[in-house]
Parts: structure tokens; sequence; C-alpha cells
């Protein structure tokens, strides 16, 4: 599984909607990533300029709480615990 877009803005994707229309969709959006973790057997965080969104960041915290494989993009990065690699 892999990113379903390359633009990092919400604003981007889906800016033109009313904003309670924005926060379900984000909403959605964070549950569709939570899963794809469940579903993985390994996440890679793309950590470009060793840089983690907020969403990100809850993300990396789901997938160590669900003993994931844990990879970075970038190395060394701010965000890695012992046992976690580079991609």
């Amino acid at each position: 599984m892999s990113v379903g877009c390359e633009t990092h803005s919400d604003d981007n994707l889906f800016g033109q909607l009313p904003p309670e229309e924005q926060a379900a969709t984000k909403r959605r959006l964070d549950f569709l990533h939570l899963r794809k973790i469940d579903l993985a057997d390994e996440c890679l965080f793309l950590n470009q300029g060793d840089y983690l969104g907020e969403s990100s960041l809850r993300e990396l915290a789901y997938a160590r709480q669900a003993g994931k494989k844990i990879r970075f993009l970038e190395w060394p990065s701010q965000w890695a615990l012992e046992g976690e690699e580079v991609a």
C-alpha cells in the first residue's frame, strides 16, 4: 500500500469543500490510514527533510503500538527509536 496522493496540503485536495465537509473528509482519511497500518507488515514514513506532521506522528505512534516494523526515508531521524531503520 502506498500514499494516496503526492500533495501535502489538505487545501490542495479538498479546500473547495465547506468546512464541515473538509473536517469529515479528514476524519475518514485518518481512519483509512490507520486501517492501512493494520493491514501492513511494516510502515515506511516519508520524513523528507526529517519532517513528520501531526497526522504522521499519530500514525507512527499507532504503528509502534501495533508492533509494526518501522522504517524512515531519511536517516538519522529525530523520530526513530532503537531498532527502527532507514529505507
